[in-house]
Parts: structure tokens; sequence; C-alpha cells
């Protein structure tokens, strides 16, 4: 990240702040281009303050979905299958699985993919768009916020060639984001402008 660093103050180091309006700028664009084009987008954040207020400043799309809990291996490289198993533990299908403490485990290890169906089912009726989303159809983009534990997920981004945008403090590593944002990923205040900036690339309305 040295390339982003203007300084350093108080033992804290200082981003050029052009370089951050120009990285935003492109990740913004990056955005719209994906939800014209009816991708579908997984937006990723482990902060804790910033994890539970991320589905308040998120817009209400089908093509958005948040998590805010660190992945399950394969969460992007198993997806379809990942969410249909999940689909069936929701709609009870559960052979297999007779203690109810095996069966609390599993029902938490895919809570994320349960909540990503719960919002398909509410929003599947709603004219919010032009474009219908298979259920099935898996992300076409990475938008991670704060990661501490994204690592393996971005690897598997890597590997589908999926693209990814990823706010990065001064200890990230570029090489494994497509579109990196130097910018304070710790302070929910920085997190809430930069989530207004990015989201209003989505122009809803329109």
């Amino acid at each position: 990240m040295k390339a982003f660093i203007i300084g350093c103050r108080h033992k804290r180091y200082i981003f050029d702040l052009q370089q951050t309006f120009y990285h935003l700028k492109v990740a913004s664009s990056v955005l719209k281009k994906a939800f014209r084009e009816g991708e579908r987008i997984l937006i990723y954040s482990d902060h804790e303050i910033f994890g539970e207020l991320l589905p308040w400043v998120c817009p209400k799309h089908p093509s958005l979905y948040i998590l805010n809990q660190p992945p399950v291996g394969g969460f992007l490289t198993n997806w379809q299958s990942l969410y249909k198993y999940a689909w069936h533990l929701e709609e009870g299908d559960r052979k297999g699985l007779r203690k109810k403490s095996q069966l609390q485990r599993h029902l938490k290890r895919f809570q994320p993919f349960i909540d990503f169906r719960k919002q398909d089912l509410l929003l599947q009726n709603e004219d919010t768009s032009s474009q219908k989303l298979s259920p099935w159809k898996s992300p076409g983009l990475l938008l991670i916020f704060h990661g501490q534990k994204a690592q393996p997920l971005m690897e598997e981004a890597r590997r589908l060639r999926m693209p990814t945008i990823a706010l990065l403090n001064s200890d990230g590593d570029p090489s494994l984001v497509t579109y990196p944002i130097p910018a304070n990923n710790q302070h929910p205040k920085a997190l809430l402008l930069i989530a207004q900036i990015l989201f209003s690339a989505f122009h809803l309305e329109d």
C-alpha cells in the first residue's frame, strides 16, 4: 500500500486522498456497470459495528446480497450447492440431521444462504428492476468494506475470476483485489461515508 501513502503522523499512515477519490470513482463505475448488466453483487463486512449498520445503508434490491459474518469454505466456489442445501433446510428437508444440536450447527453455518433465500422470496414480486435474476445465480462481483477474515473469500473470487472491490487500510494487500480503494476501513463513520458514495452509483430510482 506504499504507493497510496503520502506520510505518517502520530504513528498513523496518511493516505493520498486524490488517489482515494480516483479509486472510489473507478469502483463506482464498476458497480454501476455490474448492476445495469444484471450481475448479482455480494457485499461483505465483518466489522462489528458497521456490519450491523450495513443492511440499513445498503439499497434493497434482489441483486444485492449482504454478508456480515465470516463465510464458510467454498462460499463462492460452491455457491449454488450451498444455496440449494440452505433452501432444503429452510423447507424442512432435514434428513440425516436427527440431533437438534447438529441441526442448529448446520442452520448457523448456512444462515447467510437462508437469509438470501428469504430476501429473494420477499422481493421476487416487487418490480424493482426490469431484469429478473435466477435465485441460483452466483455473484458476479464482490464488494468488501472490512474483511479481517476475508482472504479466503478473495482467493475464491480470484479462482473464479470474479472482480473484487475492497477498501484497504495501510496493512492491506492490493494484489488480492481487482479494484482497491485506499481508505480507513476501521472507523464506522468513514465506512458509512464511503458506502453512501458507492451505493449512490446504483441509482435504483432509474
